[in-house]
């Protein structure tokens, strides 16, 4: 039995290895595919490099490059899970499905596209201890300022409220003490028609600077201060731009790179405010509106890496104004006052800049600003017309001859040619209320002029002691053609870092200007002026209390005292050799006052408090010591804003103590003229009420893949307040009119940026 068994066995193991084998199997392979693409921000469409993108559950992982580009050779076909993680931006998942090789863009959306931060910057450490610095992001936004650089400088301290005027008045001084800057060459003037905005479209500037009290000796020509912007460089990545309409104004910019070493800009703007006035005066008694004022203004820039060492930049501006009107009959205050009224400004101005860079110890700029200006104004019989052509230099070598000193030699010429004409009456303006034009003497005259502002500067900038004690001393030397004059002004700054919270910065020196044209003016002024100059000392104490996080304050406050000798009043009088004088330099004055500047910063709102408490004063003979006619003993503005995913809200309180005025308490009637004298009392012994404002701001953007969608509405003065800005009298001065100023003014706006 057991032999069978064991039989059995044994052909069944013969059978099992006889028996044929199995056909193998066949495995399925998928095929590989390769995924190229992009990754862009959403909307701005701007390259992200340095992030990482993978593919899910597969754990494949790629990382973009420096143009925001990356790749997957071998991937399996299929639906595909790529998921992008990045802070600050929205989670990015898409499912994509694989078929063969593909190239794929990606849009990364930011959590907000609001600005977050308050960026008021104080540029110590780098050129000026008194210098502060608005950028691009912030004034964009800034409630009050509707988008405007300059109008967003009126929120800091030390600047007073100028109510319609077009000027930037400065810590006490007048509004013809401050210098506007544009790429660092002067302009006439920064704003169009009444202050409503700056010359050149917001977008195209980079920053704004607003100096003060003992700034260094890079500028001259300014006992006030300087006001300047700074245009940016074109961007080089992509071709991008912007259109806005709203309410007041329409415009538009472009800019991109030309090739891998150069990019352009171009921008132009046109106001059609004028539409609205004419429909507010249509049917007016008074006033017929021949041409509605109106603005245009147009830039370019070109930017060019000549080589890694040099760098060729060409900037050009041009801007226009005009308003015309006609009184259909004589005003009753001053019957010489009838008929056409004309006023236009223009200006152009081409900026070469070129900058070397010698070694990591030695750099150079030079820069022209060339250009003409126009000027005319049409009053009845009476005229003004004026045609400059002008040529700036500014050149500037910064060595650095060791680790704790730094040397500046500067040049800062300007050459003006001047034509004017004009027939003008001389009549006096004393406490701010004018004589009328009727019982004025008339000066007419033709003039053509060359003048010549020659400068020279010196600055070191010495680590006294240790690294975190700047200490800058430096000379200006100017020639003045119009007064013939050579000036040494020495000048002075410190800058102390005590510790990374708590710093101390002091500066003061001596500050010149020429006499304004028709001050000087041999005809209608006085040739024999000679310059007006101020010495200026200011003390700043700055006080981080965020220490490196993200939210807290920053507070910085400090006095300032300014003195003026040498001031050009009118006056009465005659010269030695007989010829009449209606200009002389016996004025003179001072201000001073406290600076109060405090910031808070939290994740998605921001804030800041300025305050200025000053007084100003000026001195002339006969009426003694007054109030400066710009003094403002409170000057209060306190701005914040909040942001809600693409949603931003802002504000504005500003408060400002009135304007000193003069009190008339009657007029003398002058028979030969037909017309009242006024009958002031003591100069500017009064004051206008207080200004009280409150504006606000809101902006909300749609985002979509390559371009952004945007609306904003700024209101300024919402509770309508009744603001007094002047004093209206009657022909006989014995009844008077407040004269408000703007009523609630919102402005409603779309822009489009690609």
């Amino acid at each position: 039995m057991f032999s069978f068994f064991l039989a059995l066995v044994i052909c069944h193991s013969v059978a099992q290895d006889t028996a044929p084998s199995p056909k193998p199997s066949v495995a399925v392979v998928s095929m590989s595919r390769k995924v190229i693409g992009v990754l862009k921000e959403k909307g701005t469409k701007k390259r992200l490099s340095g992030v990482n993108i993978f593919i899910l559950p597969e754990k494949l992982k790629a990382t973009t490059n420096v143009r925001g580009e990356f790749s997957f050779d071998q991937v399996a076909e299929g639906n595909l899970n790529f998921v992008i993680n990045l802070a600050g931006y929205k989670k990015l998942e898409k499912e994509v499905s694989l078929k063969e090789d593909i190239e794929i863009i990606f849009y990364a959306e930011k959590v907000s596209y609001q600005t977050y931060e308050t960026t008021i910057t104080d540029r110590a450490n780098r050129n000026d201890v008194v210098v502060k610095s608005l950028r691009r992001e912030e004034f964009l936004t800034m409630p009050g300022a509707n988008g405007d650089p300059v109008k967003a400088v009126q929120n800091l301290p030390g600047v007073a409220r100028t109510g319609f005027s077009s000027n930037i008045i400065i810590q006490g001084s007048a509004p013809q003490d401050t210098q506007y800057l544009i790429d660092d060459l002067s302009v006439p003037l920064v704003f169009h028609f009444g202050g409503l905005t700056s010359v050149v479209m917001p977008e195209e500037i980079d920053s704004v600077d607003y100096y003060s009290a003992g700034y260094g000796p890079e500028y001259s020509r300014a006992m006030g201060g300087i006001v300047g912007l700074h245009t940016k460089s074109p961007a080089t990545d992509r071709t991008k731009g912007l259109f806005f309409v709203d309410t007041e104004k329409s415009g538009a910019m472009i800019e991109g790179p030309i090739n891998d070493h150069s990019s352009y800009l171009v921008s132009g703007r046109y106001s059609y405010l004028g539409i609205i006035l004419a429909a507010a005066l249509k049917g007016n008694d008074q006033v017929d509106l021949t041409v509605a004022p109106s603005f245009y203004d147009v830039s370019g820039i070109y930017l060019n890496h000549l080589t890694a060492s040099d760098d060729f930049k060409f900037t050009t501006i041009g801007s226009h104004d005009e308003l015309k009107f006609v009184f259909k009959q004589p005003l009753k205050t001053d019957p010489s006052i009838r008929g056409d009224f004309d006023n236009e400004t223009s200006f152009i101005r081409l900026i070469p800049q070129w900058t070397h860079k010698y070694s990591d110890e030695a750099q150079a700029k030079v820069s022209l600003g060339l250009g003409k200006d126009w000027f005319q104004i049409d009053f009845g019989s009476n005229y003004f017309q004026l045609a400059t052509v002008n040529a700036d230099l500014r050149a500037d070598l910064e060595e650095k001859y060791s680790k704790s000193w730094i040397v500046n030699y500067g040049v800062d010429t300007k050459f003006v040619h001047t034509n004017y004409g004009f027939r003008l009456p001389a009549m006096t303006r004393a406490g701010g209320v004018s004589d009328p034009i009727s019982g004025a003497s008339t000066v007419n005259a033709t003039v053509g002029r060359d003048d010549v502002d020659a400068g020279l500067y010196f600055k070191n900038t010495v680590d006294l002691f240790s690294a975190e004690n700047k200490f800058m001393p430096s000379l200006r030397f100017d020639y003045f053609t119009q007064t013939h004059q050579a000036l040494l002004a020495p000048r002075i700054a410190d800058h102390y870092q005590m510790n990374e919270r708590f710093g101390m910065k002091f500066a003061t020196g001596i500050y010149y200007q020429p006499p304004q044209g028709q001050e000087i003016d041999a005809t209608y002024g006085n040739s024999t002026l000679t310059a007006p100059y101020a010495y200026h000392a200011a003390l700043g104490f700055e006080e981080d209390f965020k220490q490196n996080n993200p939210s807290g304050f920053n507070l910085t406050a400090g006095p300032f005292y300014r003195k003026f000798e040498n001031l050009v009043i009118q006056t009465a009088g005659a010269n030695a050799d007989g010829s009449l004088k209606h200009y002389s330099n016996d004025g003179a004055g001072e201000a001073f006052g406290l600076e109060f500047l405090l910031k808070w910063q939290a994740k998605a709102m921001s804030s800041f408090i300025s305050y200025t408490l000053s007084k100003s004063t000026r001195t002339q003979p006969i009426y003694g010591t007054s109030p400066f006619q710009y003094d403002q003993t409170h000057n209060f503005n306190w701005v914040a804003s909040i942001n809600r995913g693409n949603w931003k809200y802002s504000g504005r309180v500003r408060y400002v103590t009135g304007n000193p005025s003069t009190p008339i308490t009657g007029g003398i009637f002058d028979s030969d003229n037909d017309v009242y004298d006024p009958i002031r009392g003591p100069l500017y012994s009064e004051r206008e009420g207080a200004f009280f404002s409150l504006d606000i701001r809101i902006d909300k953007k749609w985002i979509y893949d390559t371009w952004i969608l945007s609306a904003y509405l700024d209101v300024e003065n919402i509770t309508n307040a009744k603001n007094p800005e002047s004093v209206n009298y009657s022909y006989d001065y014995l009844q008077s009119t407040t004269v408000n100023g703007l009523p609630v003014l919102p402005t409603l706006g779309v822009q489009g940026e690609f």
